[in-house]
């Protein structure tokens, strides 16, 4: 995924300050919710990327929130599991 890059895209995001916030993205590792996890920490949200079988593009994800200096960490989790969400 192709997301906007941080310092580009920030001044539209700042405009939604999620600074001190945390969200936990489910479906992160790519596709829309890749995107949505993007966009929240450029509102200055600290991110969960959860990914389901996908380590590889959570890990992308993460480190391009990471490299503009955002904050996130993936997480592995089939949240239709509930052993895994228990």
């Amino acid at each position: 995924m192709n997301a906007p890059s941080f310092s580009v895209a920030a001044r539209s995001y700042r405009a939604l300050s999620l600074d001190g916030q945390r969200a936990v993205v489910t479906g992160a590792s790519s596709g829309i919710g890749a995107g949505i996890a993007h966009a929240l920490a450029m509102a200055g949200a600290t991110v969960i990327v959860n990914y389901a079988g996908s380590e590889a593009g959570a890990r992308k994800v993460v480190d391009g929130i990471l490299d503009p200096g955002g904050i996130a960490m993936p997480a592995q989790a089939d949240v239709s599991s509930e052993a895994d969400v228990a």
